[in-house]
């Protein structure tokens, strides 16, 4: 962004004090250009041309779709002055959103060349909702969105998020490769990534749990040593006797730190 939107968006950012590299800007133009000349997924590309006698150009295309397909665009106004806007006013008149716990000196203790790793449990879309207001002042969460979400206008509004899209059922090694790889990649730059393990119901808990799994797996390929930075909840208030109680799309978090460190002794 330039002139008067690029002020604004820089505004923003000190405004909400959110732990936001550059690389976050510059994501998707840096993430295509990384992503083609990643050498496992090079590998990738010819292991599947050579098992499905196709051409080495053919294959490339299919890589280029999945990376148009899973990196998004981070638009800052869009995440903070519509999106947080929106959340403020849903999520407040639905229900009381607290926060019950926070270490403010351990967040602060956070080197800023560490990656910050949320995970939530999950009970409905709203979560995602729940966890982005919370967290807005200090930090830009990206979360990996399953293939429902991938309908006009949703898809777009997602990717000007920061949120990468993943076929949670697609079981291809090639695609596998390529997700994978990307999200090593936004770690490794120091994106701050959600992730909810449980998954949103029986009927998809086993496939949620897989593909969370996986990209876990890819985030933090080491051991993470966790600690409980921030807890919280959001709970629906009872009309009959002022008390709080939780409510069904409830949602609490955890944070784990992943350093540089760890990085260089697991890479990619």
């Amino acid at each position: 962004m330039t002139g008067w939107l690029g002020r604004r968006a820089l505004r923003t950012i000190h405004e909400f004090r959110t732990r936001l590299a550059r690389y976050h800007l510059q994501q998707r133009r840096a993430a295509k250009a990384a992503l083609a000349a990643d050498p496992v997924v090079e590998a990738a590309v010819l292991r599947h041309a050579q098992e499905h006698s196709l051409p080495h150009a053919d294959v490339r295309r299919r890589v280029e779709q999945y990376v148009d397909e899973i990196v998004p665009q981070l638009n800052v106004l869009s995440y903070y002055k519509i999106g947080y806007n929106l959340a403020k006013v849903v999520l407040n008149l639905l229900y009381r959103v607290t926060v019950d716990y926070q270490d403010e000196a351990a967040l602060e203790r956070i080197p800023k060349r560490d990656v910050v790793v949320y995970a939530m449990n999950h009970r409905s879309n709203v979560d995602y909702v729940v966890v982005a207001y919370v967290l807005a002042y200090g930090a830009h969460v990206s979360y990996a969105v399953g293939e429902w979400a991938r309908v006009w206008p949703l898809e777009y509004v997602f990717k000007s998020f920061g949120s990468y899209f993943i076929r949670r059922g697609f079981r291809e090694p090639l695609y596998h490769a390529v997700l994978e790889q990307y999200v090593r990649l936004i770690t490794k730059n120091g994106v701050t990534q959600g992730f909810f393990p449980k998954g949103a119901s029986r009927a998809t808990a086993g496939s949620g749990r897989r593909s969370s799994a996986c990209s876990i797996t890819s985030a933090a390929p080491c051991s993470i040593p966790a600690s409980i930075a921030t807890s919280g909840s959001c709970r629906s208030p009872s009309t009959s006797t002022g008390s709080s109680k939780t409510a069904r799309s409830s949602a609490s978090w955890w944070t784990s730190v992943i350093g540089p460190a760890a990085w260089r002794s697991s890479g990619p």
